[in-house]
Order: structure tokens, then C-alpha cells, then sequence
């Protein structure tokens, strides 16, 4: 296997990326459950203050969203890196999604080995290639 480091890194972060993913749905299940108690309860003192909860409910829902899409992404780029193909169309999916978890902060270690792992993956050299390329000149 060609991109043995490439395949580590990237399933080091996809897992981390699925425990985060399942970390947030269940903070957000029983955060919903918490905000569904409290207005029945009538303890929010202000209108304000039932909206900021569901502010709060609705980004960490976008984090599940993130999360769940970059799990799914590093899934099918270990694929690809363990079939050494399709891996230039993989790799450059996989850094922007994790450009747009480090841009968001969701989760900075997992993103930045899957970015790492891509920008890898991208960068290896064929060395078949370079061959024929020093014979042309």
C-alpha cells in the first residue's frame, strides 16, 4: 500500500470525526429535551431568552450536520486511498470540508488530519513520472 501514512492520518480523523458527530447528537437530543421542559415549565423569564436556547440548539445542530458530512467523506477517502484510485477527486472533497471545519472551529484536530492526509495524498509523486520526465530533457 502506497499511502500507508495518508490512510492512518485519515482514519485517525474520520474516527475522531464520528465521535464527534455522535457526541453532538446526543448534547443536542437532550439539549432539545431540556429546552422542551423548560417552556413547559414556563421558567424563561423573557421571550429572548427561549430564542437564544433555540440559537444555541440550531448551531450545534449545524455541527451534527458538519460532522456527520466530514465523518462520511473521510470514510470514502480511506477507501480510496486503500484502492489507490480516485484519490486526487477524494482528497480535494476532504480539504474543503475540512477548510470549512477549521474556518468554523467545529472540531480543529480531526479537520487538520484529514487536511493533512489530503494535501498528502495530493502531493505524492509518482516516481514512474518523474523518470520519463528527466529522460526528456
Amino acid at each position: 500500500m502506497k499511502f500507508k501514512v495518508e490512510f492512518i492520518l485519515s482514519i485517525i480523523g474520520t474516527v475522531l470525526f464520528g465521535l464527534l458527530s455522535l457526541g453532538s447528537i446526543a448534547f443536542v437530543s437532550l439539549f432539545r429535551l431540556f429546552l422542551h421542559n423548560e417552556m413547559d415549565n414556563r421558567s424563561f423569564k423573557t421571550p429572548e431568552d427561549a430564542q437564544r436556547f433555540d440559537i444555541a440548539s440550531q448551531t450545534f445542530l449545524s455541527l451534527v450536520v458538519v460532522s456527520i458530512i466530514a465523518t462520511i467523506i473521510g470514510i470514502v477517502l480511506c477507501v480510496m486511498l486503500k484502492k489507490e484510485k480516485g484519490i486526487m477527486a477524494s482528497s480535494i472533497v476532504a480539504i474543503v470540508i475540512s477548510g470549512i471545519s477549521l474556518l468554523w472551529l467545529i472540531s480543529v484536530i480531526p479537520a487538520a488530519l484529514l487536511l493533512i492526509a489530503s494535501i498528502m495524498a495530493l502531493s505524492r509523486r509518482n516516481k514512474q513520472s518523474d523518470a520519463r520526465i528527466e529522460e526528456s530533457f
